[in-house]
């Protein structure tokens, strides 16, 4: 019985030292790599071995670390010092009282997934305004859809849907061939996806060439990489991004941003007014664009459209007309539109039912909503900073409708919803 007591001992000393991504319900989705990414709330100390003898230096708030080797209380990890990387170890305790963990897994411009690809001149703002169905810039029957899956670094492949083809690279076409630019597996190329605009082009890594149609009304490669007026408007075909290896939190604290200002002017406080600190009305937008749309928006673009257009509070926050703006101002280019804003769940779950997303003003703070499970009668939330008394995870949160209703810190004041737009 002795032995008994001192192992059930030892098993909850090493449960209290795992890494567990909080909190109290079912996650969203599981971390896709074994690496763990956190963010330095305090000033951290990291030491040269398992000893707090020997003591590196103390690295600053916002500082990104990852976490390379678990042994016992100890961490091992990684991070970067003006420019240079460096590693060291930190205590578990250390870890888990300074440290918030993130989703580290590449930003990619558009989550894997089925999409169409419509031929498209480049418009600027300007010829926006004046574009109609009969223009020339307006529509093209010129299209495909293809499946699109990362392959790390920037880069995909490309599959069509309708004949299984893979899109090649033009390093292995000839002169004689050079239509043919769709072929098997063993052929696929990889590509970047360069955005402009509304724009995607269509790059090959090995060349930097781009896919354009021809004269012809052929597909081909340009023999230049210079092509800068013309690409794809491109629109999600199968749904939300809502699968387990694709769904993804973008947090308010990770390090690419975490520390950046979101304001104008000079920051006169780091310690806040940043996007850690601030930035949920900014980041709950950002998880519902992407989630619905597959498709990814740099932060600081919306950052600095609310800051221009007086939607930033400082020391507050973000202004919730900023939601219905943002689709105004973005929702052609990315392929999505303002329907309406509501504080009923009754509504909430009809919305997402449809293929629909939310923005949810909770107490101080606001969170992506997107989606609903039938069987589970619970609601899937993306909140950009989890909190102890939020209880949510970076991993995204099922929650119960009592919880939307009625809980202290998760009640939802006021719903903005996001429809998908072709």
């Amino acid at each position: 019985m002795k032995q008994l007591r001192i192992s059930i001992r030892i098993l909850i000393f090493f449960l209290l030292l795992t890494p567990v991504a909080v909190m109290a319900y079912p996650h969203g989705y599981k971390r896709q790599t074994d690496e763990i990414y956190a963010i330095a709330r305090h000033d951290l100390s990291v030491y040269y071995d398992e000893s707090e003898d020997d003591l590196i230096e103390y690295i600053p708030s916002f500082t990104g670390i990852k976490v390379i080797e678990i042994d016992g209380s100890w961490r091992r990890i990684e991070y970067r010092i003006k420019n240079e990387v460096k590693e060291g170890w930190i205590t578990s305790g250390d870890f888990y009282s300074d440290c918030l963990i993130y989703d580290g897994r590449d930003k990619q411009i558009m989550a894997d997934g089925d999409y169409l690809f419509q031929w498209r001149k480049y418009l600027s703002e300007e010829q926006k305004k004046l574009n109609d169905s009969s223009s020339e810039n307006a529509g093209s029957n010129d299209f495909f859809t293809a499946r699109v899956v990362y392959t790390g670094t920037d880069s995909f492949t490309i599959e069509r849907t309708d004949t299984n083809q893979y899109l090649r690279s033009p390093i292995f076409l000839g002169q004689k061939a050079s239509h043919k630019v769709w072929g098997s597996q063993k052929n696929a190329g990889s590509f970047r996806l360069v955005r402009t605009g509304a724009i995607y082009k269509i790059q090959d890594i090995l060349t930097g060439r781009c896919l354009v149609l021809d004269t012809d009304g052929q597909f081909r490669f340009n023999q230049t990489n210079d092509d800068d007026e013309a690409g794809f408007r491109v629109t999600r075909t199968c749904g939300k991004v809502l699968d387990q290896r694709n769904l993804k939190l973008f947090a308010q604290f990770d390090a690419d941003w975490a520390k950046d200002y979101y304001g104008r002017g000079k920051n006169d406080d780091p310690e806040s007014n940043n996007f850690c600190t601030s930035g949920c009305g900014i980041f709950s937008t950002l998880n519902a664009i992407y989630t619905l749309t597959g498709q990814y928006i740099d932060p600081h673009i919306l950052a600095d459209y609310a800051v221009k257009k007086e939607y930033r509070v400082e020391d507050n926050g973000t202004d919730s007309e900023f939601f219905k703006a943002a689709a105004g101002k973005f929702g052609s280019d990315y392929g999505f539109s303002f329907d309406g804003e509501s504080g009923s769940i009754g509504d909430l779950k009809k919305k997402l039912k449809e293929g629909k997303v939310a923005i949810g003003h909770v107490p101080g703070h606001y969170i992506a909503i997107v989606d609903y499970n039938p069987k589970t009668k619970k609601y899937l939330l993306l909140d950009s900073h989890y909190l102890p008394k939020r209880e949510t995870c970076p991993y995204g949160d099922w929650v119960s409708r009592s919880v939307l209703e009625e809980s202290d810190n998760l009640r939802s004041y006021m719903l903005y919803f996001y429809a998908l737009t072709n």
